[in-house]
């Protein structure tokens, strides 16, 4: 069993990076999982942080480096720019429309209102290009977000670098400032005409109103690659404002207004920003957390796709008021529903967990690598 579940760790791996990640979809679950837990354990809900907001950054970064370092070594032609797409599909899409076919299904199957018409702007990633998707795979919201900073900053720097002639160092901040000062005014505009928590979700889950966030993190592989001995000499005091932030974010009182709470996602995003000059500079060590945080890192994307829909699914499906009924009248058990409620709990995390593991390392992995195999074998890059 233990073969079964067991994962190769790569030594090359940056762990500060790892940490990042792990951290984030720690984050998200710990949100997900939240109502599972006894409403005396306070201290819980008050770890939940913006997990997605983590990975918005860190997801800039990353992709922010592959293109420049694509556009500063090779040429900035269609043929490289559906390699890029090709590339980073190969990773995200797989397990996405698994999981889509399969809520699909579920529902044809028990959905007797079943309209397909309804769950087509899903394979377009347009369910949530202004506001939250309607009740159905709604944790796709951020993929959507991802999946269009794939398709629009790269086309944005093509047109930059090729139809304005403009260099990529000088296309890549422009392009960073135009997006970050657009969608901040956007998202200010709309939050100061909402009153109510269910406006605010529209702008917290759409394309239109979190696009800037991916921007914070191609900032960063911009600073990194064009002025490294800034992003290096001055990792330490990033690291110490990332550290007041991200304890200023528990400070804010999660009642204030909707334009206050606004800003918190620019402070999200800049505390990431901010604690990826001194993580992205840890290697491996030898502590004993390595292996942990490395291994969830691994499964993040899987975990993230797979967390909501098995608690949803355990709610469906255990019915506690049956349960506690016939215990106590057919086996005079007192069941308490913070019994229950525990199970839940663990039951969602170990699932969860599992079924992560299984689909990283038997569906994710293989796609993937076949994908790109044959990418490598059609020479696309010149």
């Amino acid at each position: 069993m233990t073969n079964f579940l067991k994962i190769e760790l790569n030594q090359n791996r940056i762990f500060g990076l790892d940490i990042l990640r792990a951290a984030a979809i720690l984050f998200v679950m710990i949100n997900h999982t939240n109502n599972f837990m006894l409403r005396n354990i306070d201290f819980y809900a008050k770890m939940v942080y913006d997990g997605v907001g983590i990975f918005f950054v860190l997801s800039g970064f990353l992709i922010g480096r592959i293109l420049i370092m694509q556009l500063e070594t090779y040429k900035c032609n269609m043929k490289n720019l559906l390699h890029f797409w090709m590339k980073r599909w190969s990773r995200t899409l797989p397990n996405y429309f698994l999981f889509l076919f399969l809520l699909i299904i579920i529902e044809y199957i028990t959905n007797q209102n079943f309209n397909l018409k309804s769950y087509l702007p899903y394979f377009f990633f347009s369910q949530n290009l202004t506001q939250k998707p309607i009740d159905f795979y709604t944790h796709s919201w951020s993929l959507s977000i991802e999946e269009w900073f794939y398709i629009i900053v790269p086309i944005l720097l093509f047109f930059a670098i090729r139809v304005l002639s403009i260099r990529v160092k000088y296309a890549f901040i422009s392009i960073i400032i135009l997006i970050i000062i657009s969608v901040s005014f956007l998202r200010l505009q709309k939050v100061q005409t909402i009153n109510d928590y269910e406006s605010f979700q529209n702008v917290l889950s759409s394309v239109l109103y979190r696009f800037d966030s991916l921007m914070y993190g191609l900032l960063g592989a911009y600073i990194s690659y064009y002025h490294p001995k800034f992003w290096s000499k001055n990792k330490k005091i990033a690291l110490i404002i990332a550290l007041f932030l991200f304890v200023l974010y528990y400070l804010i009182d999660n009642k204030a207004s909707f334009l206050v709470r606004n800003f918190v996602f620019t402070m999200t995003s800049v505390t990431v920003l901010l604690f990826l000059p001194y993580l992205g500079a840890l290697k491996k060590n030898n502590s004993i957390l390595f292996k942990p945080i490395t291994y969830i890192s691994l499964i993040s994307y899987s975990l993230y796709l797979v967390n909501s829909i098995v608690i949803h699914y355990i709610e469906e499906s255990i019915n506690w008021d049956k349960i506690i009924e016939i215990a106590k009248i057919n086996y005079s058990l007192n069941i308490k529903w913070s019994f229950a409620l525990l199970f839940n709990f663990f039951l969602s995390w170990l699932l969860s967990l599992v079924i992560s593991i299984l689909l990283y390392k038997y569906f994710e992995i293989p796609t993937t690598n076949y994908i790109r195999k044959k990418m490598a074998n059609n020479k696309a890059i010149s």
